[in-house]
Order: structure tokens, then sequence, then C-alpha cells
């Protein structure tokens, strides 16, 4: 259908993003594109389960978005969060019981091909040669490309909710030491050269660019085409740490209840360009939910 509204629902391990868009002849006009804290994977990687808490809130916060908004059609997609989740069923059953959706599950690969596609959405850079790191709360997806074409696919089962709960110290400096051992043995397998550019997606990295803005106010377009460099994240990571939870809220007013998940997310980015040598992102607000209204055909379960 032509200039259809359509409501995409990312539900990821440590946030739910929905994107609201006309959609006609490929091209996407955005709506509305927010994102709503419901940690669903809290705990997850201890347990191996998605708790009743986080489930619960989870699936309030998408019939609240159900209800606040006007849509023809809605595509809902579950991530690493429930891929590893044992108690995965329990949690579609409850969404399709409560909200009367299908959850749809991709894998891993699915959901970087997904995520290279709405990256680069309306994202003026050169993409030849390019490295899409696309970072959640549960897993980090690594794709090379060049163009429209991509070339190879990593999914990590690693992201900034799993690395905060594998590491004793909440240190930017073992978060990043942790990553690197991590990330450099997944990529020996691939023996990828460094790429000419690097873009970086997710909530971390869009919050580091909104932070490094002094954004009181999340104000997507002014984030989405920025660079950051090394440095910058590593002063960013300095004033998060040895500070108590609240003052660490304080830091990032737009989203407070991503303040315990900068340190380590910065810390995987980090890790990732001391791998590459590179010493600069450049930051996309695009991704998953992107990639999904423009090519829905490749939401499908695995």
């Amino acid at each position: 259908m032509q200039n259809e509204t359509k409501l995409i629902i990312d539900v990821g391990t440590n946030s739910i993003l929905a994107l609201i868009v006309k959609t006609g002849h490929g091209e996407l006009s955005v709506i509305s594109d927010k994102k709503v804290t419901t940690r669903l994977g809290e705990g997850l990687q201890n347990s191996g389960l998605l708790s009743k808490e986080a489930m619960k809130r989870t699936v309030g916060a998408i019939s609240g978005i159900l209800n606040q908004n006007k849509f023809d059609s809605v595509t809902i997609i579950g991530t690493e969060a429930v891929r590893m989740a044992e108690n995965k069923v329990e949690f579609i059953n409850l969404i399709k019981s409560q909200c009367n959706l299908d959850l749809t599950v991709i894998s891993g690969e699915t959901e970087a091909a997904l995520s290279y596609s709405g990256a680069f959405h309306n994202l003026d850079i050169d993409k030849e040669d390019v490295l899409l790191v696309d970072m959640g709360g549960g897993s980090t997806e690594l794709i090379f490309g060049s163009g429209e074409m991509i070339s190879d696919i990593l999914s990590v089962p690693i992201g900034a909710m799993i690395l905060k709960d594998a590491t004793a110290t909440d240190s930017l400096k073992e978060y990043s030491s942790f990553a690197e051992i991590v990330f450099a043995k997944e990529l020996a397998e691939l023996n990828q050269k460094s790429p000419g550019t690097f873009v970086a997606t997710g909530g971390t990295i869009t919050s580091a660019g909104a932070i490094y803005k002094k954004m009181t106010e999340f104000k997507a377009p002014e984030i989405h085409g920025m660079r950051l460099t090394a440095e910058n994240m590593r002063e960013i990571g300095q004033n998060f740490e040895n500070l108590s939870p609240g003052k660490r809220k304080s830091l990032i007013p737009f989203d407070p209840q991503r303040a315990d998940l900068m340190l380590p997310g910065l810390g995987i980015f980090l890790a990732l360009l001391g791998i590459f040598k590179k010493d600069e992102i450049t930051v996309s607000n695009g991704g998953l939910r992107y990639g999904a209204a423009l090519r829905p055909e490749f939401v499908v379960s695995c």
C-alpha cells in the first residue's frame, strides 16, 4: 500500500523504539520516533529468563504506544533479549493476549541487515568500505559493506546491559578491556581489514552525541551524521565514573534511565575503535526500525 502509515516497534534489551512513518515509492516520511526504557533484559545474563516484572513493564509500554498513536499497520520485532530467553514463548504469548500482536523474533543476521538499510537513511557519507556497528543492550551487530552491498555480518551476543552484568568493576577501562577480548576473538575469524568509514547507531552512541552537544532534550536531526572521536568518548565516560546513580542521571537529562549503561556502552565502542585502529565514529539515529519500514520483506522469524 502506498502512503501507508506504519508503526514499527523494536523491542530491545534495554528499551523500546517506536517509529511511525508514512511510506510510499521507497521513501519514508517520519511522523514520530520515540523511545521508552523498560529494561526487558534486566537479570537475563545471570538467570537466562525474562523476569515477570520486566515483561510486565515492556508489555505495558507497548500497550501505551498502541493506545496513543494512529497508524494503518503495526510491525513488532524482538531482538537479542527475546532470542536468548528460555521463556521467550511466555513473553510472545503475553504480547499476543494483551496487545493482540504477533511478535516477530528475528535472527542476529537479519537484525544486522535491517540495521544496515536503516542506519544510512538520510545520512550523507561515503558508503564505500564502511563498518556499521549497531549496539543494543543485549547484542552488537557489526556489518561490513560497500554501497548497498553487505560483505560480512557478525552478531556478537554482548551489548551494554550484558557487559555491565558480566563485569565486576564499573569502570570505562575495565569495560573496554573486557569488550576488546570478546570482539577480537570474534573478529579474528572474519579477517576483515580496517574500514574506511566507521558508523554507529543505538542508544549509547546517540546519547553520547547529545551529551557532547550538551542537550537537555534529545534532538535527533542534530545528532544524525555528527562525528565523535575516541577522545570525546573517553571524556564523556570519565565524567560518569565515580559518581552516584543520581549524579550520573543528571548528566543525561533526556534519558536518565540510561545513565548506568553509558560506561559499558562507551567501553564497547572504544574497544572496537582500538581493534580497527580508528579514531572517529559517525553517529546515525537510524537503524533497525527504519530498515524494517523500508524493507518489510526482510522481517521474518528466526
